[in-house]
């Protein structure tokens, strides 16, 4: 079904958006600034705060589809302290009627290199369902991808500039952006390691839900994912220009199948700034009190 097909395509699309925010320093390059283990704070020496989680509404033109929410924690293994990043996307109760989305998609990252450990992914689209798991080994320069659904392994030669797409998301979170320049990056997905291209094309005002007018980098992204990204089409990011550098907005313009958006709605987690303290009301004032003489 086209229609659900493109929600799934723009809800992928978040996890590249983000990543307008590329370091404007030197060459193209993935190339990430190591973590401190030593830090003791919810960031723990990152650059964003661990416990973040972010709400999308998902929308085909002007019919609501499903929400994705990206959200952090820290995780224990065997001592070592690790850090697990989900995506889940899923669609509303009026298309689930005729075509149910649940989509998962999860990474374990090493939080001092900032290299992922594995990524899982557990797709589940009306009829049709793949559940797939890579295992990264930077020593070995290679990634084992195994498709659990149809029982197949392959192993993907790497090195420690690619990425998959969700560690690229938030690696890429750190840095500063300049308009009018092209960044390329190399990526890791569908068994294969694909060049991006990130073009900054200004910088403009958004209005974001609750949260007022936020200044955004407007981003051009462009690849050539099998079931992430379309081959023709236009796509939009907006990405905020504080600290934050998270992803507000992303239209894609698909043939056929028309505009699809997501547009956060909402941040909760650790943090002491605009997106998770909301404004104080001031209080009524109080009548006047009559006294009676």
């Amino acid at each position: 079904m086209k229609m659900t097909r493109a929600g799934y395509v723009v809800a992928a699309l978040l996890l590249l958006a983000v990543a307008a925010r590329a370091d404007g320093e030197g060459g193209a390059t993935n190339a990430v600034p190591a973590a401190s283990a030593s830090a003791s704070d919810a960031t723990n020496g990152l650059w964003f705060p661990v416990g973040e989680t972010l709400t999308y509404h998902l929308s085909w033109g002007l019919i609501p589809v499903g929400e994705s929410i990206a959200s952090s924690r820290w995780l224990e293994d065997d001592g070592k302290r690790l850090l697990e990043i989900t995506i889940r996307t899923r669609s509303n109760k009026v298309l689930s009627s005729l075509y149910p989305v649940d989509d998962t998609i999860q990474v374990v990252i090493d939080p001092v290199s900032f290299l992922p450990v594995t990524l899982f992914m557990d797709l589940r689209e009306g009829r049709h369902t793949k559940r797939e798991l890579t295992s990264f080994d930077y020593a070995r320069g290679v990634a084992r991808w195994d498709r659990l659904t149809k029982k197949t392994v392959q192993e993907i030669a790497i090195d420690t500039n690619v990425l998959d797409l969700v560690t690229f998301m938030y690696a890429m979170r750190r840095g500063r952006f300049e308009v009018g320049t092209n960044r390329h990056h190399r990526v890791l997905t569908d068994g294969k390691v694909y060049d991006l291209t990130l073009k900054t094309e200004a910088i403009e005002t958004v209005d974001v839900a609750d949260y007022g007018d936020v200044a955004c980098a407007r981003v051009d992204p462009s690849a050539q994912f099998n079931g992430l990204f379309v081959r023709k089409g236009k796509l939009t990011a907006w990405v905020t220009c504080d600290a934050r550098a998270f992803c507000v907005r992303v239209e894609a313009g698909i043939p056929v199948v028309g505009t699809v958006k997501a547009v956060l709605i909402s941040v909760a987690g650790p943090g002491s700034d605009r997106w998770v303290v909301k404004p104080q009301t001031p209080a009524p004032a109080s009548p006047p009190v009559r006294i009676r003489r």
